[in-house]
């Protein structure tokens, strides 16, 4: 009940105070380990000592360490107490005298219940601090025939004394509550515990009545105890005394022997809520808010009540147990264990998405988390998941009565980390939170990944191995072409050998005969560049300056080695998206209008936040290309709202909205941002990244052959995948796959008969949007199809000076160097026009 009444009350961080006794360690242990279960923050945990009596000393230290915290451990605002009245009603008493404004809000164990004693002073008025303290109880069921029992006792001193002569405590109730006689005793609570004390003498009669000639003979607790087990009572037909207030009710035990249910009432437990009745008497007030039915907690938020000072205030103004604003609760999170999770999704079957969500920090070793082609990508691929899973639509028939499930795991754009998880998934499954160990061998479909061209390839080689199929959404790479090395890699992304020569096919409309490269280490960038090179010496284009950009490369460095060679005023530039962003911003403050003109890959594409960055639009006139693909409006809502779910339903989404954004919620345990994340906000400025349409298409093209070869293969329904589902007929199946990629309405092949994609590219011009000047945006000025005629309108291009673009050799001589064979690139330093 507590754990469930937390996550629906938004409490995620806590600490718990408990008495060092059985019942106090016991309960503290089993809490604890249920709330790692739920990502429920427990920084602190510490005892109260009873053995020799309750130290106030010690529970005013403790309740100074939660308040004041510490340089590593915020100020903690949410208090469990597990213990009983005595050590409780001192720790109201020091947070109601503490010097604090400000003090955590508590919820109790049913030890101390519905005792209304526990949260008053000497003088019998409500702690203030106590108000607002939330109860979990076992259901209260008043039986009225006991207090109308014990007010007859106390109406007369010969009942007091009749009664006396049997119970030795009488008098200590007497003293407490009376001054004479007749002493009405209406007031006091009926502890929530008299029920189930009735109930129990009641099981107990019951069992020994039943068990009767069996005990006369052979008297064991056990036969009782085993009797007791599965036993059902009625106080309506079982007895002879008919209590009227809970005649209704019957009384199931489990097989334990522990209670299963009450009919007449089937909460199982329940919620209170402290308050004051008036704001003139302030007596105790205890108000039902919640409820535990079967495994499922209902709350009344309009009934919940919290105070500060004298005012009043409901839901959702009412204190929450969660990290407090401005801090980064690091103890409850750690950037290691959200790089190592994975997203689990459980089904029968199973994709397995690979994907950056964080960058790579060396060899082994992952950084901080991506707010470009990160994320989203997960989003992307899950979509057409949800589809399939609902059964709608064209996804109807696909996979008949089973569900798939979603594996993420996070490469950090490492080889090596990626290969580890790999192996790591296919020896030993996945391990959930519970210890359940989830088996995947015969349950996983396909693997869809990944975004380097490097990192695609160490996937390939581990995939190849272990005979799975591998759909890119990124990895352009020429050298991922070779199906003798890497016989289960598709994409559907077109191989960089058609974008290169898209891009010299620009060149020569400009009629540039003088350019430079810069280009992205690794796969990606250098095998583009070469073949940018090789198609260049083939139509007479100089490369006369080839730039490595590299991880650890200043951005601000690149604009003095492009003007080495500032004759060469086109640049191509063969980038990462980061690298796009991150060398852009860089010279957008340095260059002039038209001092240089790029030609950006299709990882730039159509990238708005680099227009963005350029507030000097000095990169008015330069071109980019991008993949032909139409970007589909479902899967453009479905990024709009993403839900950033707390960490224990999903360690990427909610990090990721705050990183990209720079604003936290409610429930995160990183509050160091400067605002609030605002949902409309979110939603109306988001945008599909570069590869989120590509990774969509490689879920769909995955589903779509992977539900017609199992079926072929193995039969309709089957939760499991059998031996004749093999990589090679799966590769096969996809190939047939076609999908509206051009949003025309015309379905075409989306892999070429290679198993590469077979989408030519758009190229666009960067120009001031008409409408607002001050803007830039990108304008379609041509199509090179893979396969038809390559048009270009270059009357459309916005040239940044009135001289249009001019990059030729400044020489012969400078020229005649780019074509020589085997010739090491000199540096030749030119006069600035």
């Amino acid at each position: 009940m507590m754990i469930k009444s937390m996550i629906q009350l938004q409490w995620n961080r806590i600490a718990v105070i408990y008495d060092d006794d059985t019942y106090g360690v016991s309960m503290k242990d089993d809490f604890i380990d249920r709330a790692k279960l739920v990502d429920i923050c427990i920084p602190f945990s510490k005892s109260i000592n009873i053995e020799n009596g309750y130290s106030p000393e010690r529970i005013k230290s403790l309740i100074n360490e939660i308040i004041q915290g510490t340089a590593n451990r915020p100020y903690i605002n949410g208090i469990l107490y597990i213990g009983f009245s005595r050590a409780a009603n001192t720790m109201f008493h020091h947070l109601s005298n503490t010097q604090y404004s400000t003090v955590p809000i508590v919820m109790m164990t049913e030890a101390v219940g519905l005792d209304s004693n526990t949260y008053m002073d000497y003088t019998d008025r409500v702690y203030s601090k106590a108000k607002g303290t939330l109860i979990s109880s076992p259901p209260q069921i008043k039986i009225t025939e006991f207090s109308d029992h014990w007010n007859k006792v106390f109406q007369s001193q010969v009942s007091y004394l009749k009664e006396s002569n049997t119970n030795p405590w009488l008098n200590e109730v007497y003293q407490a509550k009376c001054t004479t006689f007749p002493c009405s005793v209406g007031q006091m609570d009926q502890s929530v515990f008299v029920y189930y004390a009735v109930t129990a003498a009641h099981a107990l009669t019951k069992c020994t009545r039943e068990l009767n000639d069996l005990l006369k003979t052979d008297f064991k607790q056990k036969y009782i105890l085993d009797h007791l087990k599965g036993l059902a009572i009625s106080f309506n037909t079982d007895f002879s005394w008919r209590p009227g207030s809970i005649a209704h009710y019957r009384t199931f035990f489990d097989s334990n022997g522990e209670i299963l249910k009450q009919s007449g009432n089937q909460t199982s437990w329940e919620l209170y809520n402290l308050r004051p009745s008036t704001a003139v008497t302030n007596n105790v007030v205890f108000t039902k808010i919640g409820d535990l039915r079967g495994e499922t907690v209902d709350i009344k938020f309009n009934e919940i009540r919290d105070y500060d000072g004298n005012d009043e205030v409901s839901w959702p103004d009412v204190r929450k147990a969660q990290c407090t604003i401005p801090r980064q609760c690091l103890e409850c999170y750690s950037s290691e264990q959200l790089q190592e999770d994975i997203i689990f999704e459980a089904g029968d079957l199973y994709v397995v998405g690979i994907v950056p969500v964080y960058d790579n920090k060396g060899v082994e070793d992952c950084g901080e988390m991506r707010i470009e082609d990160s994320y989203q990508l997960v989003e992307s691929i899950r979509l057409p998941i949800i589809k399939v899973n609902a059964k709608t639509g064209d996804y109807k028939n696909f996979f008949p009565g089973v569900k798939v499930g979603l594996i993420i795991l996070n490469s950090c754009l490492s080889t090596a980390v990626t290969q580890r998880k790999i192996y790591n998934l296919h020896k030993n499954g996945v391990q959930l939170k519970n210890g359940t160990v989830i088996d995947l061998h015969g349950k996983i479909l396909g693997f869809i990944g990944e975004y380097f061209s490097t990192t695609s390839m160490a996937i390939a080689d581990v995939l190849t191995i272990l005979k799975y199929v591998q759909i890119s959404y990124a990895s352009t790479s020429p050298t991922l072409k070779d199906r003798t090395k890497y016989p289960y890699f598709t994409r559907v992304v077109t191989p960089d050998d058609a974008q290169a020569k898209a891009m010299v096919e620009i060149m020569k409309k400009l009629d540039v005969t003088y350019a430079q490269i810069i280009y992205s280490s690794g796969a990606y960038g250098e095998d583009g560049k070469n073949k940018v090179k090789e198609l260049s010496k083939q139509n007479d284009i100089c490369i006369i300056n080839e730039i490595e950009i590299a991880d650890d490369s200043n951005p601000s460095a690149l604009f003095e080695k492009l003007r080495l060679h500032s004759h060469a005023r086109l640049v191509i530039a063969f980038l990462y998206p980061h690298d796009v962003k991150s060398h852009f911003e860089a010279l957008t403050n340095q260059m002039e209008k038209g001092e240089f003109i790029f030609i950006g890959s299709e990882a730039w594409a159509r990238n708005a936040a680099v227009l963005q960055a350029d507030t000097n639009h000095v990169l008015l006139g330069s071109l980019t290309v991008s993949l032909e693909i139409y970007q589909d409006k479902e899967l453009r809502h479905h990024i709009q709202n993403i839900k950033p779910l707390p960490y224990r339903e999903n360690p990427w989404a909610q990090m990721y909205v705050q990183t990209k954004f720079d604003c936290y919620f409610n429930h995160s345990f990183d509050k160091s941002k400067s605002k609030h994340c605002d949902d409309e906000d979110i939603s109306s400025t988001s945008v599909l990244d570069t590869y989120d349409t590509p990774a969509y298409i490689c879920a769909q093209s995955l589903l779509i052959g992977a539900n017609n070869f199992l079926k072929q293969a193995c039969g309709s329904g089957v939760k499991s995948i059998c031996s004749y589902y093999t990589p090679d007929g799966l590769v096969n199946e996809m190939l047939k796959v076609k999908l509206d990629l051009e949003g025309r309405g015309i379905p075409m092949k989306v892999f070429d008969s290679n198993g590469d994609g077979n989408v030519g590219y758009r190229v666009y011009n960067i120009q001031r949007d008409p409408e607002n000047p001050q803007s830039l945006i990108y304008v379609e000025v041509g199509r090179f199809p893979l396969e038809g005629t390559f048009t270009f309108e270059k009357s459309m291009i916005m040239h940044p000076t009135k001289d249009g673009l001019m990059s030729k050799c400044p020489s012969e001589q400078t020229c005649a160097s780019c074509f020589r064979e085997d010739h090491k690139l000199p540096v030749i330093v030119e006069e600035c026009p």
